[in-house]
């Protein structure tokens, strides 16, 4: 933005400031590549689908996902790899040996060498990871294991958003930190994946922060993977934008003792970001429970907004912080531990829907299609949006 002069006066630009913690996911995300790890003797971008075994839907469609986010894919590659002097970089942690199922990130990272490699490729279509391949299989098990499944037994149908955090948390413990001079491989992981927000505590009187007992500061830090829960409206038109609107806005707490007043006073939580993602994941509440405990959908049709300014909830309010909707879990059933799970994802090639082993390409705009519709093992079922993921973007990546 141009310096301009009026009536002898210089008026400059606002300077845009970063919080600390900022400035180092971003210098962190920056770090990893965000060119697309396909090799061009692939001939194809075309997405591959994952053969579906039982219940393991809500596997499926959240490793398309994760198969569709370039700059994650290049950080899982960068695992267990030799550096120029012979040096393994990123390491497995010990502690892997003791899961029951190894390495995480050795998985993961064999399913995208499998997933984006240019085998199985024929006639340009990229055909399906069958269940009983040995990248499969491991994956499974290990998710087994992650998700309490006997051995040998039935592979109970659960939340996708569950399944979902505890693999990321177990990416994030794959690597060895002991080890001096290794890159920051959890450093990337939180600039990839986690939201750091704040809750201050103020009098409604006074505006001074609660600050006892010492346990519980005025202040509270903490990370998540993105937003969870969200509530959404059961009736009434509702927009993810709108629904984060309410889940940013002030909680009042009553009357809590005030230092400052000497008296018991009405305070407030005010809520704030305090360094945002590379990717954003939005997991929606669309379901309720009636006064017997029964769960219930919610099947009010949530707009999906292709962009999201969050720039007003951050406490440094001068740096644009923008998202786009880059992928969609959707589920059909009555509960999420039951029915039916598929992904819409948006890759090199374009956007797909991936259902299972089928994948389909669709137009751009369907990406935002709530309820989707479409064949497959799902044909003629109506899929709610549950989990979204929005990748961080500049003015010029939102058109």
């Amino acid at each position: 933005m141009p310096h301009t002069r009026t009536a002898g006066l210089v008026f400059h630009p606002p300077v845009r400031s970063r919080t600390p913690a900022q400035q180092a996911k971003d210098t962190h995300v920056a770090r990893i590549a965000k060119k697309w790890p396909i090799p061009h003797t692939r001939g194809t971008s075309a997405s591959r689908g994952l053969e579906r075994r039982g219940n393991t839907c809500y596997r499926l469609s959240t490793l398309q996902v994760l198969m569709h986010l370039p700059k994650f894919l290049n950080w899982i590659l960068s695992h267990n790899v030799a550096d120029a002097t012979g040096n393994t970089v990123n390491g497995c942690s010990p502690a892997t040996f003791a899961t029951g199922f190894g390495c995480a990130a050795c998985h993961i990272k064999a399913l995208v060498q499998s997933y984006w490699g240019e085998g199985n490729v024929v006639g340009g279509v990229p055909a399906q990871i069958l269940h009983n391949d040995s990248v499969m299989r491991d994956i499974n098990h290990m998710t087994n294991v992650m998700m309490g499944v006997p051995p040998g037994g039935p592979i109970p149908q659960e939340d996708a958003e569950l399944f979902y955090t505890q693999l990321l948390h177990e990416l994030d413990d794959s690597v060895n930190t002991l080890i001096p001079g290794i890159t920051p491989w959890s450093d990337q992981y939180a600039a990839l994946f986690t939201i750091q927000r704040s809750t201050t505590r103020l009098c409604n009187t006074c505006n001074t922060p609660r600050t006892i007992p010492i346990t519980v500061p005025s202040i509270i830090a903490r990370q998540d993977i993105g937003f969870i829960s969200i509530p959404i409206n059961q009736h009434d038109h509702d927009s993810v934008s709108a629904a984060i609107h309410r889940h940013m806005q002030p909680s009042a707490l009553g009357l809590l003792q005030c230092t400052t007043c000497n008296a018991n006073q009405q305070f407030t939580d005010h809520h704030a970001i305090i360094a945002a993602p590379e990717y954003l994941r939005i997991k929606l509440n669309i379901v309720y429970h009636d006064a017997a405990g029964n769960v219930h959908k919610i099947t009010n049709p949530i707009a999906l907004d292709k962009t999201l300014d969050l720039t007003q909830y951050q406490t440094d309010r001068s740096t644009p912080l923008k998202y786009k909707l880059i992928s969609v879990i959707q589920h059909s059933g009555q509960g999420l531990q039951s029915g039916h799970y598929a992904a819409t994802v948006k890759g090199r090639a374009g956007v797909a829907v991936v259902d299972d082993g089928v994948v389909r390409d669709v137009a751009e705009r369907r990406l935002r299609d709530n309820p989707m519709v479409w064949g497959g093992a799902g044909k003629g079922m109506r899929f709610q949006a549950v989990v979204l993921m929005y990748v961080r973007t500049r003015n010029r990546e939102l058109l």
